[in-house]
């Protein structure tokens, strides 16, 4: 059950606020390193990964658990395609919750699929990973 608390209500702000400061400030680019979320918070430019790092920077420095995440999310209909994609979990409530910095989503949609990539010679092989808690 999901019950409200004064502190959850407060991590709850908090995830939505960074999360709308995240989608909002940052401007979609690529980028061929990987910056530290300082250097994002600085450039105010980024892919998915730099938007996830981000927002689990700001959502822990207000204390609230929270982890990048990388998989598979849908392009869309137009390209009936899943593609490579970041975004982040926080805990709140005993819980992990997805939510899409990119887009600034909240809960992040079932269109999202956790993977886990390892490179062999011949490219990348995604697995599914069971997200069953």
């Amino acid at each position: 059950m999901f019950s409200f608390t004064r502190t959850l209500w407060r991590s709850c702000i908090a995830a939505a606020a960074a999360l709308a400061f995240v989608a909002g400030a940052v401007e979609d680019a690529a980028v061929l390193t990987e910056p530290a979320a300082s250097e994002v918070l600085r450039t105010r430019r980024g892919d998915c990964s730099e938007h996830a790092r981000l927002f689990v920077a700001l959502a822990r420095a207000a204390g609230i658990p929270a982890r990048e995440v990388t998989g598979l999310a849908w392009i869309g209909d137009d390209v009936r395609a899943f593609g490579r994609h970041s975004w982040a979990e926080v805990e709140l409530d005993g819980r992990w919750r997805e939510v899409d910095p990119t887009g600034g989503v909240l809960p992040a949609h079932a269109a999202h699929v956790r993977t886990t990539g390892r490179v062999v010679p011949d490219g990348v092989v995604f697995e599914l990973l069971d997200t069953r808690r």
